[in-house]
Order: structure tokens, then sequence, then C-alpha cells
């Protein structure tokens, strides 16, 4: 139990990091080839993108749950939230990324 758990922090903390560097990669391509020259704050707006990206992937519902009955009445029903832990690392990354234009 506590193997899995470890495993699955150790996955998250790596694709964290290859989404950070990807998303420092993109920030350098994007310093070279345009008008914006400072990297410190394409990699804020890039956490930033990164953050939301990150939540609003690792929330989902159940799409049955909301549906249209006979008079455009609508019911709702019991809403299953699922937090994905591979789409977390899309948050942790954001993290990272803005945390690191302070530390610049």
């Amino acid at each position: 139990m506590k193997d899995d758990r470890i495993y699955l922090l150790g996955k998250t903390i790596t694709w964290s990091l290859v989404w950070f560097a990807l998303a420092t990669i993109v920030g350098i391509v994007i310093t070279r080839i345009t008008q914006f020259k400072s990297l410190q704050d394409i990699l804020f707006i890039e956490g930033l993108l990164l953050i939301f990206v990150g939540i609003f992937s690792s929330i989902s519902a159940d799409s049955i749950s909301f549906f249209l009955n006979g008079g455009f009445r609508t019911y709702r029903n019991k809403i299953n939230l699922l937090f994905s832990l591979g789409t977390f690392s899309l948050f942790v990354a954001g993290v990272i990324s803005s945390a690191v234009t302070f530390i610049m």
C-alpha cells in the first residue's frame, strides 16, 4: 500500500518536472522568435496556464447526472468528482514554474 503511494508520488514529481522542462523550452522559443524577451514573465504566465489546465483537467463530473426532462426542468443528481493524480502533475508544474519566476 505504501509502495503504491510512493510510486504515485514519484510519478507525479517526474511528470511535473517533464512539464516544467517543456514549459521552459517553449518559453525560450517564445523569447527567441517574438518581441517578448523576458523569460521570467513568460514562465510566470505559462505557470498560471499550467495551474488552471491542471485544475480543470483533474476535475470531471458524470455527464449523465445533468439532463433535461419533459418541461425543460433540470434535475441534478449526485456529482462524482474524480481527482486524477496524473493530471495533478500539471498543477504542480505550474506551481514550480511560477515559483521559479520569484527566485530568478
